[in-house]
């Protein structure tokens, strides 16, 4: 057989089916990553309300543990975040 022959029964692709393919496997590429995206995010998101929550708690803590009163100051936290105690 010489070169650019093919035998009976072989196929061969096509370009148009392998266009295709990579597109069905770039479609499927890019929902497995936005999956991975978006748990990532809420992982981010569950560990800032987490350092939040304890923060508050911890603030609570220390207003009631020490007799807080409206004299106290409003406290910067390093993230960012403002501290208030308002004692009624």
């Amino acid at each position: 057989m010489g070169r650019g022959t093919l035998r009976v029964g072989a196929q061969v692709m096509s370009l148009l089916e392998a266009f295709t393919a990579l597109v069905i496997l770039g479609l499927t590429a890019v929902g497995y990553l936005e999956v991975f995206q978006s748990g990532a995010q809420s992982a981010t998101r569950a560990e800032e309300w987490q350092r939040i929550v304890a923060e508050a708690e911890s603030t609570m803590e220390g207003a009631t543990l020490g007799g807080a009163t409206a004299s106290l100051p409003t406290m910067a936290s390093s993230d960012g975040y403002a501290r208030r105690i308002d004692v009624r």
